[in-house]
């Protein structure tokens, strides 16, 4: 017998090219260049491979580009920003808050696929959904190469709005990753993000100052990010006229050992691996504010078979490092348990 299957789009995989995603059946009329016949023989006979037909789709990503649009921005008038990163991020003493971060080309995406219950994390819709329901105070994404597009980007800002007026409200957006130019900040403004992330290394102490006095003027929120070697070097005096500031590392203990660099009274931000829930509440014991997530909170979730949300309500709740069960890694968290049914 003869069935039609819709081709494969082409998925990007880290470290392995491009491959072809699961094709799915499909009994509606479909364009003639998408069409691929299979033959089924008897039973236990395997399918033929799919292969596509006609040429691929052009990819829709686009850089930062300067325009008529952004040399407006950057001239206009903007009113301050209003300190609201800073004060969603900073609660009371013992809390910590969370703003995970997202890369379309993280070995994450491309390692979930492989599971049998893989989650779409490819999808902006499913992602950024999972970040404002796990209550994430907001979301990085990082924009440039081998990273998200400014099409990505406005598609995180566009999804977020949808939440208006419901509870959980929307996450801010922050843009991140390639902040190394005037535009690249005014297109933050353009896309519609609370603020940017500023990698003090990456950029130097002297661009990154005048990239914060962009962000100021055009009314964005900033965030300084620096490593925990350098918080007491040449950047020590750029730091401390920050109002958040984030030490990055490889390691939790690293964080914790140098949270006595952060310059008095700003935010701390810590952005390292947290493959632990008992993790996150060591950051919270040593007083940082908020935790940034990246590629590891999605790898676990797809580990542990759960939820994205359901790990970031794992790392919120108010366990004990000592006592607490950082194993479950938020197995259960939000379950509905079911006592019967109603046949009428």
């Amino acid at each position: 017998c003869l069935r039609f299957i819709r081709a494969p789009p082409l998925i990007p995989s880290v470290g392995s090219g491009t491959r072809a995603a699961p094709p799915t059946c499909s009994h509606s009329a479909m364009a003639p260049t998408f069409l691929v016949a299979t033959a089924l023989a008897f039973a236990g006979s395997s399918r033929l491979p799919a292969t596509r037909v006609g040429p691929a789709a052009a990819s829709p990503r686009t850089r930062c580009v300067m325009d008529a649009d952004l040399e407006a921005l950057l001239s206009a008038d903007h009113k301050p920003a209003k300190g609201k990163l800073k004060k969603s991020m900073r609660k009371p003493n013992n809390v910590i808050t969370f703003m995970p971060t997202y890369n379309r080309e993280w070995e994450a995406i491309s390692f979930a696929k492989g599971e049998y219950n893989a989650r779409e994390l490819d999808e902006v819709e499913y992602i950024s959904a999972q970040f404002r329901a796990g209550g994430a105070v907001a979301l990085a994404v990082e924009v440039g190469e081998g990273a998200c597009s400014v099409d990505d980007l406005r598609a995180f800002v566009a999804e977020q709005a949808t939440a208006k007026g419901q509870f959980p409200g929307p996450c801010p957006v922050l843009m991140s990753g390639e902040v190394s130019e005037a535009l690249h900040v005014a297109e933050a403004k353009r896309c519609g993000c609370l603020g940017v992330i500023v990698d003090v290394d990456k950029v130097g102490k002297d661009k990154a100052a005048e990239l914060l006095e962009v962000a100021a003027t055009l009314g964005l929120e900033s965030v300084a990010a620096v490593g925990v070697g350098s918080m007491d070097g040449d950047a020590k005096d750029l730091l401390a006229g920050c109002d958040v500031v984030m030490a990055v590392a490889d390691k939790v203990a690293d964080v914790v050992d140098a949270t006595a660099k952060f310059p008095e009274g700003v935010c701390k931000l810590a952005a390292c691996d947290v493959g632990e829930v008992r993790e996150a509440w060591e950051l919270r014991d040593n007083g940082l504010n908020c935790c940034v997530l990246g590629n590891k909170l999605l790898v676990q979730s797809t580990v542990e078979r759960v939820e994205i949300q359901s790990m970031l309500k794992a790392m919120k709740a108010k366990g004990s490092t000592k006592y607490g069960r950082g194993t479950s890694m938020g197995r259960g968290e939000g379950a509905k348990e079911i006592l019967g049914t109603i046949a009428v």
